[in-house]
């Protein structure tokens, strides 16, 4: 209100409704388009980037822990606790320190080898098995995940979390490598240092949650947008080293007096128990694997900033729990009395006793005090050396013989190597090279690359201080490894380190040559020595028709010296495109890419492509070679050279890729000033000098940053990469080459042991024989494992068990002709009878001319035969195998029995009928039978077809998968053959003489008269009980009257043509079952599968020794590829476990 009482007029917006309205429109699409490109769409940061990032900000973290835990550790806390009366019974043993335990259990730490877990990792194995099958019984881990993720942690803007996928893993943590250190952290006590053991740990799996939501915008009001969110978040392998030890259990006591009287109480003593403590060193490997889905209808799938935002979070959640210094400590169970359990007033002597700390607490105290002194101490005087080193300068030398010096090199690596990395892991690196490692395992090295005319062998001269020639004809030809290392006395030494395909007896001769004990090595020296590398290694002979131009063998160079620091770089030949006369072809055009192609494909590897500065940079074919490779630029450090040729005009166009700003690389670029052949003429030509003077003085070049230019940068620049890829890689380099190892013995022993002579080849195929009897045995018995469970082909009781249901489920519903007649048979329907071609009586011979073609052949899984099922049957189930398909049976389609077995016997009967009176001729039922009984040998002929061919596929799946020499597989099998034919053709007879006694009736089986008299009753059955009546008195019964004309009205042909139909009914059942039963047993049993000498057991020791030496080694001798194999894989086996000993040692 106003001082007059009116109402105080509101101030007036200096916006409309309609501008704020679209001012507020716009600031929202700005902000959701900034959204859209900046998160969605944002490419994350490269994984060196991250993890450089995860790695400062570890380290940050760790220091300031251990810089809080030493400002608030108490270095004068006594160790003493609460005094404990002392026991006069129980005997006081001497004091247990470390050492003495040491000595009890003969351990040595500093001899004794590394140890195997793999007992451990099987009940560690057991334990996760036993977790995920208790999981899969009920829902409690899906229940107590979704009570987690749905607590009182959740943020408001999210909906309910659901859990849509939880995947446990299958395979095991593998760990090894154990190695027990003392930890002399001067705060063990009197007991001596702490005991820690330090064990690798690698998984690989795939352990997978996936959750879905939804984020809520609650304002203006609730529930304004809503946006569906899905996540899976995937453990693909976790790797690192394990470290655990014991820590022992204190007690403190902790005293507190009443407010009235002051008399003291004796409180709940501070302990600490015995624990447990582990946690994982710094350099421990996490890969994840995180799948997104965001919206509902315009979905955004795989949002590269999620999977950065949760792979942060996760590496900072397990960060912050178990990376060293943090530890997590399992409490372990006492065994004794504690004092921590006893209440009451203190003894007066305990009177005036302080707070004691934990002695665990001091510890960590103690020793992240000491080690952030000591961190300070490295840090102070490292700062102190790269002082007093680029005050000195790098000074270069030459010398009267023309080549130069390599006091500077030797200087510059020195100041960059001090501080830096384990020089150890270096030596190890270059070991496994000599050992040919990298062949296939990737491994830590500097490659250079360029083309011959880039500037390339300068820069290493610069680099190596080693006189690399330029004459043509002694240019690079080879890989060359080139390594230095510090050693007390000074020694450089040259071998040749074999292609991995050399053969045996070149690998002797390659390795025999070699050069040592030379002392320095002048442009007239090492022009030499190159001469005489490439005569070892035949370049410039013709073998096989081609010259040798390159070769695929490396040029080992080590250089030793009490000034040398470690550094190793690798040469390759410089690339080219126009063959020169004389000295290349075209085809080395292709080989030299190749062979640079192969050593930059080494993910491992860090790219040095050297590009002269004075040509395009977009158009040279090194620079398109490393971007095949590295993609991403992560592992290339570009080198340009011949700044002092670049036109006037395009400077910028250089300076803008030294800066990053156009072909960025995530290591960027150097530039090194090459001298000319002037500078080089001269005796007192110094190249460190020339360059510096170049690069402060020479415009525009004087702007570059002065740690990018020259090529002494560039070698401390080098030495420090090497070093930090070294140890990124190093665990790594040793999980592989245990996994390649491995990898390599089981190829070889797939192989099988060796068989080069008579003894050898029968023992590998009496191990065969004895294994292929021994699952043959299982496969009988239906014990299915392993093998013989993935394959269903060797299911073999199954299969015939399977194939016998169905023979007798055929002939018992279609072997018949005719149905027999019952109560339920219709009415006359028109005959359709099929009939055997071999040994028919006349009659059955004159009905074979009259339905001839009433059957069909077809494939047994052919179309037509699918079809004719629905009416009928077929004789077969499986296709014929090519090897044995002639001495099998075709396929046959059969239409279903038809009816009216009446009228055609009554057709038969007047046909064959003779001077008999009230009866019929015994032939007469011999005929009938054959008739009705003709297809069962077509039905079992095809089903012994069928369980051939289930032995003959079983025989060969069998062979093969326990030989996975396709040549002995095949051998054995062509060996067995005629016998195997004769087996299967002794069955395929059988069946066909049992058929053929089954052709005359006969039988002593009692179940025929009971048939008989059954059918009988039941046809009297049927013809009386259409006369039943109902009587009051005597219920249902027959009129005498009724049964008199029954009786009259049944002819002498009618009682025959009954009585004939009844005793083939009768016998049809009998045989029937009898011929199903014998033909299983003996044609495919006996013959085949269960019998002695059945199929299944040919291949058995008895077979084996049975054979000739000729037989032998044509079945089981090696071919020369076999052999060539074999002498491959010794060698790399031989490499991998010396390089595992090297790598474990480490």
């Amino acid at each position: 209100m106003g001082l007059d009482g009116q109402p105080a007029p509101q101030q007036q917006s200096s916006l409309s409704f309609t501008e704020g309205f679209l001012l507020g429109q716009l600031s929202i699409v700005l902000f959701i388009g900034a959204f859209i490109k900046f998160f969605i769409f944002g490419d994350p940061p490269s994984p060196e980037k991250t993890a450089s990032a995860r790695a400062s900000a570890r380290r940050n973290r760790d220091h300031g822990h251990k810089r809080s835990l030493s400002s608030n550790s108490s270095p004068s806390t006594s160790r003493s606790g609460v005094r404990v009366p002392s026991s006069n019974i129980l005997r006081h043993p001497p004091r247990l320190t470390t050492p003495i335990i040491l000595a009890k259990t003969y351990y040595n730490v500093n001899a004794h080898q590394p140890e195997s877990l793999d007992w451990f990792n099987v009940l560690i194995a057991q334990t996760i098995a036993q977790f995920r099958t208790d999981a899969h019984q009920d829902e409690a881990i899906l229940t107590s995940l979704t009570d987690v993720l749905n607590g009182s942690q959740k943020p408001d803007f999210l909906s309910s979390i659901k859990v849509t996928e939880i995947s446990l893993g299958e395979d095991f943590p593998i760990l090894s490598n154990c190695r027990v250190h003392p930890v002399d952290d001067g705060s063990a006590g009197p007991d001596g240092a702490r005991l820690q053991a330090h064990m690798d740990v690698d998984l690989s799996d795939l352990i997978t949650l996936g959750v879905e939501t939804k984020m809520i915008l609650n304002w203006p009001k609730p529930l304004t947008a809503v946006l569906p969110v899905a996540l899976a978040v995937s453990i693909v392998r976790f790797s690192g080293t394990l470290s655990i030890s014991f820590l022992p259990s204190a007690s403190h006591s902790n005293a507190s007096t009443t407010a009235g009287n002051q008399v003291p109480l004796q409180q709940p003593p501070s302990t600490t128990p015995t624990s447990l403590a582990f946690s994982f060193l710094p350099d421990y490997r996490l890969d994840l694997s995180v799948r997104s889905l965001v919206g509902s209808r315009s979905r955004l799938q795989d949002i590269p900033k999620i999977a950065q935002m949760v792979e942060n979070r996760l590496h900072a959640w397990i960060d912050e729990r178990c990376v060293e210094p943090r530890v997590q400590q399992v409490v372990l169970p006492s065994l004794w009395p504690r004092k921590k359990n006893t209440r009451g007033p203190l003894n007066e002597d305990d009177e005036g006793l302080g707070i004691k700390t934990p002695e665990i607490t001091r510890d960590i105290h103690e020793e992240a005090r000491r080690e952030v002194e000591e961190e300070r101490r490295k840090d102070r005087e490292h700062r102190e050396r790269e002082a007093a080193g680029f005050a000195e300068g790098l000074r270069w030398r030459s010398k009267a013989e023309g080549g130069g010096s390599r006091s500077n090199a030797k200087m510059a690596v020195s100041q960059a190597s001090d501080g830096l990395g384990d020089p150890k892991l270096l030596q190890v690196i270059d070991k496994l090279v000599e050992l040919n490692i990298g062949e296939s395992v990737a491994l830590p090295q500097l490659l250079v690359v360029g083309d011959q005319s880039s500037g390339k062998s300068s820069v290493l001269e610069g680099l190596t201080g080693l006189p690399f020639p330029r004459d043509s004809k002694l240019c690079t030809r080879f890989a060359t490894h080139i390594t230095f290392k510090r050693a007390s006395i000074t020694n450089i030494s040259v071998s040749i380190i074999p292609d991995k395909n050399t053969s045996k007896a070149e690998v002797e001769r390659l390795r025999a040559w070699k050069k040592t004990g030379v002392k320095s090595l002048d442009r007239k020296e090492f022009s030499n020595i190159l001469a005489e590398v490439h005569t070892a290694m035949r370049i410039g002979e013709v073998i096989d028709g081609v010259k040798q131009t390159f070769s695929d063998d490396v040029l080992k160079i080590e250089v030793a010296g009490p000034d040398e620091q470690h550094l190793s770089v690798v040469d390759v030949p410089g690339i080219f495109s126009l063959p020169e006369e004389g000295l290349t072809t075209k085809a080395d055009i292709a080989n030299v890419r190749a062979m640079a192609q192969r050593h930059m494909a080494n993910s491992r590897s860090v790219i040095l492509p050297v590009i002269p500065a004075n040509v395009d940079i977009a158009t040279q074919e090194i620079v398109d070679m490393a971007r095949t490779h590295d993609p991403k630029g992560q592992r290339t450090l570009g080198v340009l050279t011949k700044p002092d040729l670049v036109d006037r005009g395009a400077e910028q166009a250089i300076l803008d890729i030294m800066r990053g700003v156009r072909q960025k690389l995530n290591l960027g670029w150097c530039m090194v000033r090459n001298p000319g052949q002037k500078d080089l003429s001269e005796e007192t030509f110094d190249r460190d000098a020339l360059e510096k003077s170049f690069f402060k003085n020479e415009a525009p070049w004087s702007t570059l940053d002065k740690e990018r230019v020259g090529v002494a940068s560039l070698r401390l620049l080098l030495v420090e990469l090497l070093t930090e890829v070294v140890r990124r890689e190093f665990a790594n380099v040793r999980t592989d080459v245990i996994q390649s190892l491995k990898d390599s013995e089981r190829k070889l022993q797939a192989l099988g042991p060796c068989r080069e002579n008579k003894e050898q080849q029968q023992k590998y195929l009496l191990d065969l024989a004895s294994k292929f009897r021994d699952m043959t045995n299982q496969a009988l018995e239906a014990r299915y494992e392993g093998a013989l469970e993935s394959n269903q082909n060797l299911s073999l009781a199954t299969l015939v068990v399977d194939r016998n249901e169905q023979f007798a489920k055929d002939v018992w519903l279609h072997g018949h002709t005719r149905n027999f007649h019952d109560k339920k048979e219709p009415g006359v329907v028109k005959d359709v009878v099929e009939v055997s071609y071999d040994d028919r009586h006349p009659i059955v011979e004159q009905y074979v001319e009259e339905n001839e073609g009433q059957y069909s052949e077809a494939s047994p899984t052919s179309e037509r035969s699918e079809i004719s099922l629905a009416e009928g049957a077929k004789t077969r189930y499986r296709d014929s195998l090519d090897d044995i398909d002639e001495l099998l049976t075709d396929n046959r389609i059969f239409t279903s029995p038809t009816n009216g077995i009446m009228e055609w016997l009554e057709t038969v009967y007047r046909r064959c009928r003779g001077f008999e009176t009230g009866t019929f001729n015994a032939s007469l039922v011999d005929i009938v039978w054959q008739k009705q009984s003709w297809k069962w040998r077509h039905f079992a002929l095809g089903y012994t077809s069928d369980v051939v061919v289930i032995t003959h596929s079983y025989i060969r799946e069998l062979l093969l998968e326990i030989c996975v020499d396709d040549r002995v597989q095949k051998g054995v099998l062509l060996s067995m053959m005629d016998k195997l034919a004769e087996r299967y053709q002794s069955a395929m007879d059988q069946t066909q003489l049992l058929f053929d006694v089954e052709k005359e009736p006969m039988t002593y089986n009692h179940y025929f008269a009971e048939n008989l008299e059954k059918c009988e009753q039941e046809r009297m059955k049927a013809q009386l009980a259409p006369q039943v009546v109902t009587d009051r008195d005597h219920g249902r019964v027959i009129k005498e009257e009724a049964l008199d004309t029954i009786l009259a009205n049944k002819s002498n042909v009618q009682s025959t043509i009954q009585r004939l139909h009844d005793i083939v009914r009768s016998y049809y059942k009998v045989a029937r079952k009898r011929f199903v039963d014998n033909v299983c047993m003996q044609a495919t049993a006996r013959q085949l599968v269960r019998g002695p000498d059945a199929a299944v057991r040919l291949f058995s020791p008895s077979f084996v020794s049975g054979l000739s030496t000729e037989d032998l080694d044509r079945i089981a001798g090696e071919d020369l590829t076999t052999k060539r194999k074999r002498a491959e894989l010794t060698r790399e086996i031989e490499n991998f476990k010396a390089a595992k000993k090297l790598l474990l040692a480490a």
